[in-house]
This record gives C-alpha cells, structure tokens and sequence, in this order.
C-alpha cells in the first residue's frame, strides 16, 4: 500500500503541486496510491505531528479512486 504524505498541500504550496502529480502520473500509470490525511491538525508536515496523529493520518489515507479530493483527506 502505498502512501503519499508530501507537505500539508492544504498549507504548502509545493505539497499541493507534488501531491496533484503524483495523482496524475497515478491515473496514466494505472497504480493505486494514498494520500495521508493530514485532517485538521494545521502541521506543514508529518515530522511536526506526534505519533498518534501519525497514526490517525495513515488510517484515514484516502485512496486515489475519491480524485483529487483525496489530496485533502477529502
């Protein structure tokens, strides 16, 4: 299972852009991804996060089938 968690796209600009890339490559290559949730926590990044938020992330990933609201734990 693979799991994206690039910077926070909803505060980073270059975790969006990394993020919405890799969704698209995703859909031409024809593999499934994840993308981490980063929920409300406001954190730039999963290094800013405690491991129980970690946790949460992981196990609230989005798979890539919801599009790009995935990106955004949407």
């Amino acid at each position: 299972k693979l799991i994206v968690a690039f910077d926070n796209p909803t505060i980073d600009t270059a975790g969006e852009k990394a993020a919405k890339d890799i969704f698209r490559r995703s859909k031409q290559e024809g593999f499934e991804c994840w993308f981490f949730n980063y929920g409300d926590s406001g954190a730039k990044d999963i290094g800013d996060m405690d491991d129980d938020q970690v946790g949460w992330g992981i196990e609230n990933a989005r798979h890539c089938v919801f599009g790009e609201g995935a990106i955004y734990g949407k």
